[in-house]
């Protein structure tokens, strides 16, 4: 049953993550950098 329920949360993060990608493939240039300048902001400033 572990098994299963570790199969399970895997399966769903990777679809999740397939999401994200596909979500992020399809901006326009301009806004895919306005969206990468923030993510950039944010992890330089912890």
């Amino acid at each position: 049953m572990e098994r299963r329920k570790y199969i399970l949360i895997s399966l769903i993060f990777l679809f999740f993550w397939v999401g994200v990608i596909l979500f992020f493939g399809t901006r326009n240039p301009e806004e895919s950098s306005n969206q990468s300048y923030f993510v950039y902001n944010v992890i330089k400033s912890i």
